[in-house]
């Protein structure tokens, strides 16, 4: 009997283990450089309408994919520091991780799909945190702006399955991300 109440005890924290908020995206407010979390400094450039919303969506899907179980996404704003903003706003959900995204540059190619004159280009960052202590788990930057086949050969496996087009900020972002996700945020891992 013991066992019993033992394991109604333990679920909920072993269901809980495997939720993740994601909290609004993080747009850095001046232009410039800036440091990022992780720690090289990064360009802030522009960010296009809906960019942050599409990005968030993005991970989201991702990182149910991966076997997270997203919150759900949630209207909102983050002040002050971002990561403790993010744990706060994780914190508000009941959520032991969160899944901080800080989106510095986001350009949409001007072309078409086999053409263009100017071509797309993102930079951000993901940060895992876990909510109690508040601690820092995993930073990745993420930043790239696309080039040829001939300029970059290291990118073959994302020409192989994106296809021999120039991309869509939003489908760059996704490459990187699948990139950058795939093996290190798994919630087994934490």
């Amino acid at each position: 009997m013991k066992r019993i109440w033992l394991l109604f005890l333990l679920l909920p924290l072993a269901a809980g283990a495997q939720t993740i908020s994601i909290p609004p995206v993080w747009v850095p407010s001046s232009p410039g450089v800036t440091r990022s979390l992780s720690g090289p400094y990064v360009e802030v450039g522009p960010v296009g309408p809906g960019a942050a919303k599409a990005l968030r969506l993005t991970v989201a899907k991702k990182l149910e994919a991966l076997n997270w179980k997203v919150r759900p996404l949630q209207k909102g704003t983050l002040q002050g520091d971002p990561v403790e903003a993010a744990r706060t706003w994780a914190l508000g959900q009941r959520a032991p991780f969160a899944m901080l995204v800080i989106l510095y540059r986001w350009i949409e190619r001007e072309g078409s799909d086999f053409g263009v004159e100017r071509p797309a280009e993102v930079a951000f960052e993901l940060a895992l945190i876990r909510t109690r202590p508040g601690r820092l788990l995993w930073v990745k930057l993420l930043k790239e702006r696309q080039r040829s086949l001939s300029e970059d050969l290291l990118k073959l496996g994302r020409f192989l399955r994106k296809g021999p087009k120039w991309l869509k900020a939003e489908e760059l972002a996704e490459a990187l991300l699948e990139e950058a996700l795939r093996g290190h945020c798994r919630p087994s891992r934490w």
